[in-house]
């Protein structure tokens, strides 16, 4: 599928590798007034649109951005990002598609079942080691508030203490992150 003709090669021009941030936010506040940007943003994710990586990656980016703009813009579009996290292999377009799922403000709108989805990914995240770290990060916030009973807390425990275990002396911030995550846990938990 190609670009829809309603969509301005400006927006499109700014998918691409070398793009700073200014233009990224720029565009990504465009896009809030343009919905129609959202879908076209979301098509390339999905592969509805056909994008090379570098364009998939600012597409990726300019959807957090405007997640960090609007919170709750693109709520209704959650099954889209769920299906994005599904067919994506890209670290970087996972990272941001994850920050955006990972939010605690929209734990209120999930169903029990997205929300055991959102803690059993964010487990499996954290044993795969091959990952970059700043996933694991974002593996650790999306489960840490989606805990609601003592043996999920467990099992994310288990997670996050063989995370701890694996990444080693290479990541002492990590590390810390992990080890303080697990105090929370067991001060609520214990």
């Amino acid at each position: 599928m190609r670009i829809p003709r309603h969509i301005p090669h400006e927006f499109t021009e700014h998918l691409k590798k070398g793009v700073g941030v200014n233009s990224i936010k720029s565009m990504a506040n465009e896009a809030l007034r343009h919905p129609e940007w959202i879908d076209c943003l979301l098509d390339i994710l999905t592969g509805h649109i056909s994008w090379d990586r570098d364009g998939m990656r600012k597409a990726a980016w300019m959807l957090h951005h405007v997640y960090l703009l609007d919170e709750r813009a693109l709520l209704h579009h959650r099954s889209t990002l769920t299906t994005i996290l599904d067919h994506t292999e890209d670290p970087s377009v996972l990272r941001e598609v994850l920050k955006i799922l990972g939010s605690p403000l929209w734990s209120d709108t999930e169903t029990d079942t997205q929300r055991v989805e959102l803690l059993q990914l964010g487990m499996d995240l954290m044993y795969d080691t091959s990952l970059p770290l700043g996933i694991h990060y974002t593996a650790i916030q999306l489960t840490s508030f989606r805990i609601v009973h003592k043996t999920e807390c467990t099992s994310v425990t288990e997670a996050m203490m063989q995370l701890n275990s694996t990444v080693g002396q290479e990541s002492l911030p990590l590390r810390l992150c992990v080890e303080r995550s697990l105090a929370r846990l067991d001060k609520k938990w214990r």
